[in-house]
């Protein structure tokens, strides 16, 4: 017990520091969080399979098809289990935003330590966290039930472990097998691969952590660098070891293989940068613009300077490899999400904290003779100017103008839910946007009727051939979200989907704040029903 109020004592400061920003983190990340933004497909995608996952034991409530790394929702099935079940709170995807929150705190707590050792200042720390958990853009993206925070994450985490693990200690390569736990959560976590070895490496050899001079490369570093490098890639290799037992490793007349999904995913691409402005990265990065300018802007910027100074500081170095490593992939990958984002906002939140440090210690040598060192707080209240902007301004125009802590956009997206439950009878097939897969599912009392996920109504043949014969005919009701119509009018291989909607007829709408639900009941061989209103456009 002396011990620890000795430790108390003398950290006092600091963990009031870190108080604080757990404080301010979760009050920004969850106030009104489960009413914004919308319940995306993707979030029901990944806690029906937690749900598949934590009932049955199976990877996916369909066939699973290698689109991902399993791990993430295994980790959210996990979490379902310990808080008391999938309803836990309330409506299915609530548990997971809850998980979301959990994650969120954790990652500003391991954020705050990585930004401190590598700006060699509390002050760092601090204000690396709180243009972290200020971003309207952040605070959006963080909220949902993505992968991508779950990785980012286990990065953060891996990175701790990095730089806080004594030199002659062996936890240091645990953070081999955290890192390869990130990319077994999600793929692009491998691209900080190089950026982490080199960090390792660094650490092995005394240069960070703190400003000096690296001493030549020995064979003890050497060693350490190849058996982090082996661990990792021991990890990383029992996914294709998982596919392998199952036979589904190649191509073969299954139709369903770890390599088919792989090469299909590279083939995603949009556009060419002959017409760069219809291509995805072009689309997103003025979406992130409009939606968080402030710390898009001053995030890139900060992360090229440091580019520049990292040819005399190994800790600018590293910053900027962190956020320009994960940008050229953005830029090459030619397959480009909203949320793709998620990973290199901590990074570059630390890449602008490092440039006020370093800013206040400049100002501070250079005037210090003639007394004008309050000039120095001048880099640290530009700061505190910006984060201001971001939470009060920018907070009301995220989204094309909705406020991130009033709106309430997945209301109408529950009450349609229970009117399906309610109003739908046995042997019916319903098709529906995945956010509502659980709690249709889960509840649904008829064993005759079907609820079922859009895609897979279209690409699973145990849906499209066996249950509905190929034939729209067979489906009674969509529950079309904008998500669904969007990809109904991008994708033609939506077929069966987009022919049912075309017979159908507004039965009720749920909607408020711009997104809802359109029930509609499909009439067999019916004349092409003229959609009016709402935001059905067929």
């Amino acid at each position: 017990m002396r011990n620890i109020s000795h430790i108390l004592s003398e950290n006092r400061f600091e963990i009031i520091i870190i108080a604080f920003l757990v404080v301010v983190t979760a009050f920004l990340h969850s106030y009104n969080m489960l009413n914004f933004p919308y319940f995306e497909s993707d979030e029901g995608t990944y806690m029906s399979q937690a749900w598949s996952f934590s009932t049955s034991g199976k990877l996916s409530p369909y066939k699973y098809i290698y689109d991902h790394p399993p791990l993430g929702w295994i980790f959210i099935s996990f979490w379902t289990h310990i808080t008391g079940g999938i309803f836990a709170f309330g409506f299915s995807l609530n548990s997971g935003r809850v998980f979301m929150l959990v994650l969120q705190t954790v990652s500003s707590i391991l954020l705050y330590f990585i930004a401190r050792r590598l700006t060699d200042s509390r002050l760092g720390g601090l204000l690396t966290v709180l243009i972290f958990s200020a971003s309207p853009l952040g605070i959006y993206l963080h909220r949902r039930i993505l992968l991508d925070n779950i990785m980012t994450f286990w990065l953060l985490l891996s990175l701790f472990i990095i730089l806080y693990s004594k030199m002659s200690s062996k936890t240091i390569y645990l953070s081999a097998v955290v890192l390869a736990i990130a990319v077994l959560t999600k793929e692009p976590a491998i691209i900080f691969l190089p950026v982490y070895a080199y960090i390792f490496n660094l650490v092995l050899r005394g240069g960070i952590g703190s400003i000096s001079s690296l001493t030549t490369m020995d064979n003890r570093s050497i060693g350490g660098a190849v058996i982090w490098l082996l661990m990792f890639l021991f990890i990383v290799l029992l996914y294709p070891l998982l596919a392998f037992i199952r036979g589904e490793l190649l191509p073969s007349d299954s139709g369903v293989s770890l390599v088919h999904t792989f090469l299909e995913q590279w083939s995603r691409r949009s556009g060419s940068f002959a017409d760069i402005r219809n291509t995805d990265i072009w689309i997103n990065i003025v979406n992130w613009l409009k939606e968080d300018p402030l710390y898009i802007v001053t995030g890139l910027a900060a992360s090229l300077i440091n580019l520049y100074f990292g040819l005399k500081n190994r800790n600018a170095l590293v910053l900027s490899l962190l956020s320009i490593s994960y940008w050229a992939f953005l830029l090459l990958s030619g397959f480009v999400l909203e949320f793709f984002i998620i990973p290199v906002l901590p990074f570059m939140a630390m890449n602008i904290s490092y440039i006020t440090i370093y800013l206040r210690r400049l100002i501070k040598r250079r005037y210090m003779s003639i007394g004008v060192v309050t000039l120095s707080v001048i880099p640290a209240l530009s700061v505190a100017v910006m984060l201001f902007l971001m939470i009060v301004h920018y907070s009301g125009n995220v989204k094309d103008k909705f406020n991130i802590f009033s709106d309430d956009q997945t209301g109408p997206q529950k009450e349609a839910v229970w009117w399906l439950l309610n109003n739908t009878s046995d042997n019916m097939v319903i098709v529906i946007d995945n956010y509502a897969y659980i709690d249709l599912n889960a509840r649904n009392t008829l064993t005759g009727r079907k609820f079922e996920y859009y895609w897979k109504v279209d690409f699973d043949p145990d849906i499209s051939n066996v249950l509905l014969s190929n034939n729209y005919n067979n489906i009674d009701y969509v529950a079309a979200t904008p998500q669904m119509i969007r990809d109904i009018n991008n994708n033609p291989k939506l077929a069966l989907t987009r022919e049912a909607l075309k017979k159908s007829e507004k039965v009720i709408e749920y909607m408020g704040n711009e997104w809802g639900v359109e029930i509609h009941k499909v009439f067999p061989s019916g004349n092409d029903v003229t959609l009016s209103g709402g935001y059905l456009y067929l």
